[in-house]
């Protein structure tokens, strides 16, 4: 063996371990961006479906505030028909 080939070999021998380390940490950084993705994706959904239940919640609450709205009309024409009924009670 030559020097200029021994030199070559140890040449060829440190960019294939660089290659390799860039490797390496390309697959790491990818894995990386990988799980981060996969993170945002469970997270959108999730702050989807919490959307969905809030949503769902405020049709509930305006629903029964309806309702109660009802009852209460319901409940100041009874109260207003009893004041008139005793007023006229009292009148007799």
């Amino acid at each position: 063996m030559s020097i200029g080939s021994k030199e070559f070999q140890v040449s060829s021998r440190s960019i294939l371990e660089m290659l390799k380390k860039m490797s390496d940490m390309t697959d790491k950084e990818r894995m990386e961006v990988i799980g981060k993705r996969s993170r945002l994706l469970i997270e959108t959904t999730e702050r989807g479906l919490a959307n969905q239940r809030l949503k769902a919640q405020l049709i509930e609450k305006e629903n029964h505030m309806e309702r109660l709205n009802l009852q209460h009309e319901s409940l100041m024409r009874i109260e207003q028909e009893n004041e008139e009924t005793l007023l006229w009670l009292a009148k007799k």
